[in-house]
């Protein structure tokens, strides 16, 4: 086997990230794909292992498959190297309700959330993510 490639490595749990450490260190050449800031599980063995191999990882500024405002949003709060540049002409909206002022159960039957997040500090947190 020459290679091995992981594709949405921001979902790997600290069993695989062990697995990717045993090939690492038997030299296989080894090319994980995927972006930090989606690691929705917290997790965050690909953040690990992205800082303990720094120079091995190459950000991709360039991003074609989200609108511009998604882009400006995420852009305040991460990172320098995580940032990146709209390649869409789509602005796109980005909207947020808080749980205690509407019927979540309603806007999910009605297709109208496309994103819903609970944040326990602020109680309930609805994006609604439009393209």
């Amino acid at each position: 086997m020459d290679s091995v490639f992981i594709d949405e490595a921001q979902d790997i749990d600290s069993n695989l990230a062990k697995i990717i450490e045993t090939l690492h260190n038997n030299d296989f050449n080894l090319h994980l794909v995927g972006d930090p800031k989606q690691d929705l599980r917290g997790r965050n063995e690909f953040r690990k292992l992205l800082e303990k191999y720094s120079q091995y990882v190459e950000y991709k500024k360039e991003n074609y498959r989200c609108p511009a405002s998604h882009i400006n949003f995420s852009n305040k709060y991460v990172s320098e190297e995580e940032r990146q540049d709209c390649k869409t002409n789509v602005l796109g909206t980005i909207e947020y309700l808080f749980e205690s002022d509407i019927d979540v159960h309603e806007l999910i039957e009605n297709k109208k959330i496309i994103i819903y997040l609970y944040i326990k500090k602020m109680k309930g947190l609805t994006l609604i993510v439009k393209r």
